[in-house]
């Protein structure tokens, strides 16, 4: 997940929570995106585990790793970031 920091933060992690127990922190490559370690302090309110993982392909493959369903998203800068 990586969230632009002038959204609505502490509501989407919220409502995030209720579709997974786990969240791995990255950040896209917007300028506008919350630094990946604010997001993770942030998100460990609303989550059961929480990982930091700078790089955003590495945080992929980490979320992969945890194992279940991934859910990428928060940013579609992340999105694209990702795929370009």
């Amino acid at each position: 997940m990586s969230i632009l920091g002038d959204k609505r933060v502490d509501e989407l992690l919220e409502r995030l929570s209720k579709a997974g127990r786990t969240l791995v922190a990255t950040r896209s490559t917007n300028p506008r995106a919350l630094p990946e370690d604010e997001l993770a302090s942030r998100a460990k309110r609303h989550f059961k585990h929480v990982e930091t993982v700078a790089d955003l392909h590495e945080a992929l493959a980490r979320a992969r790793e945890v194992g279940g369903p991934v859910l990428v998203t928060g940013s579609l800068y992340l999105l694209a970031d990702l795929y370009s």
